[in-house]
């Protein structure tokens, strides 16, 4: 008997710390089972959760995570701000933005350009805390003009070339604003992102770039986050946050049968401190000290690139400036494949663009696929899949929306409403002002019609006066 309970004992501690290490899998388990679950309101922002019945029909999928059921998007104090310049959609622009607010981010300085500037996604993005949009205002202008970024001689490289290196001086001197503005909030760390990229930190997603950036010491100032960049696997991506989950590193570009670079310096964080300014979106530089830098132990950064056939068609109006010829395309581009793909997007008919997609970005061999990922060369990460589809389906990102364009909508009613009351006013004022010159012009005439109506007299002098002026008269001639 003795020995049953010494061998169940251990047997009992064994699965009692297996269930304690895995909270997440019984939490998703009881969850999936509970019919009653209902969407609770968010506390922190002026959505609402979408209704349950909308949700009773849906089909559970890789993001379904009960948890965010009710869950909200609270108050951070991490210090962590972002950066980025961007004319995206918002159906790309929104789960960029609340994936990284869940991994810790506070403040998004979004520098719009393109249809995001349009009212309307204004008030959308104005809508989720934490959001600080910006338009290229003639203000924001007069500032850069005096910008500290003059000065670097690495300007020059990049001042008198078109496209890709005019991005890069906007992104650079919207990274200055947003670091001067970050200062003056409060803010500890600032990063420039793009919006195809998502940070993948390691170890827990929720506030797990804040645990990892606070956790190097004072005399750290730069840490630099390698990319992966994505890999297709088929070419119907519609949304590449959550259909797409292989990615190889640039140390392995080289050697893989499909290569392109989107970024080569990696991602960096700066922590903010007095004199420190950027060189570039990925580039920082002091008056004050030399910068100290140090790789992320665990965190990486998806680049997501050309993930779409639509991103390669919207190569066609870009650049309008830039030749589709090899030699004149590669003047207006970073890298190599950019200029091949700008002379693609715009020579080629569609079904051969659609072609030289296939030929140049889609992996459709599955068995070297399998193969790379058993080398290590290439890397699957499904983290950003299960968390977007998850806060997709809870109805973040339509509630955002819906939320906004309501609040737009109620901005042009009180706007209509301020400007028919402004015109009520002004024809009242008018009226009462009409009516008082025909008041004043009538009682004028009345007045004018009494006195001509009036015998006219003649002013006698007083008798006295009469004498007193002969008297002196008569004095001053007989002297």
């Amino acid at each position: 008997m003795q020995s049953y309970i010494l061998l169940a004992l251990p047997l009992s501690l064994a699965l009692f710390a297996f269930s304690l290490s895995r909270p997440w899998t019984l939490r998703q388990f009881l969850a999936s089972r509970e019919p009653s679950v209902e969407f609770q309101k968010l506390n922190s922002t002026p959505f609402e959760c979408l209704d349950r019945e909308s949700k009773d029909t849906r089909e559970d999928g890789i993001g379904f995570i009960p948890e965010y059921a009710g869950w909200n998007f609270e108050p951070t104090a991490s210090k962590i701000s972002v950066a980025t310049t961007t004319s995206a959609d918002l159906n790309v622009l929104l789960p960029w933005i609340f994936y990284h607010r869940l991994l810790g981010v506070e403040i998004f300085y979004i520098f719009v350009e393109g249809e995001l500037q349009l009212p309307e996604n204004h008030f959308i993005l104005k809508s989720i805390p934490g959001v600080k949009v910006n338009s290229p205002t003639n203000k924001l202008r007069e500032k850069q003009i005096k910008s500290v970024v003059w000065k670097g001689d690495w300007l020059s490289n990049y001042q008198y070339k078109p496209c890709n290196h005019q991005l890069y001086i906007r992104q650079t001197f919207n990274l200055e604003a947003a670091t001067s503005v970050a200062k003056r909030a409060g803010m500890k760390w600032i990063l420039h992102l793009s919006v195809d990229e998502l940070i993948v930190p390691g170890g827990v997603i929720r506030n797990s770039l804040a645990s990892a950036l606070h956790s190097y010491n004072e005399a750290v100032d730069l840490v630099v986050f390698p990319i992966y960049e994505s890999v297709l696997e088929n070419d119907k991506v519609r949304e590449p946050f959550t259909e797409t989950g292989n990615f190889y590193s640039i140390s392995w570009r080289t050697t893989a049968p499909r290569y392109f670079l989107g970024e080569a310096d990696g991602c960096i964080a700066a922590r903010l401190q007095t004199g420190l300014h950027p060189s570039g979106p990925q580039r920082w530089s002091s008056t004050h000290k030399a910068l100290k830098n140090t790789a992320a132990d665990e965190a990486v950064v998806l680049h997501y690139t050309y993930t779409r056939f639509a991103d390669l068609l919207s190569m066609r109006f870009l650049c309008p400036d830039c030749q589709p010829e090899p030699k004149l395309a590669r003047r207006c581009f970073f890298n190599e494949f950019d200029s091949m793909a700008f002379t693609a997007a715009k020579t080629l008919a569609n079904k051969e663009l659609m072609k030289w997609y296939r030929d140049h970005l889609v992996w459709g061999n599955k068995t070297l696929v399998t193969e790379l990922v058993q080398r290590s060369i290439l890397v699957r990460n499904h983290i950003p899949q299960i968390v977007i589809q998850g806060l997709r389906e809870v109805g973040f990102f339509q509630e955002t929306t819906e939320t906004g364009k309501q609040a737009f909508e109620d901005s042009l009613t009180t706007e209509r409403l301020q400007m028919k009351e402004m015109v009520r006013r002004g024809q009242k004022a008018g009226k009462l002002k009409f009516e008082m010159a025909s008041l004043n012009f009538s009682k004028g005439s009345r007045m004018e019609k009494t006195e001509s109506s009036r015998p006219r007299q003649t002013k006698l002098l007083p008798k006295d006066h009469v004498e007193i002026k002969h008297e002196k008269w008569f004095s001053i001639n007989q002297q």
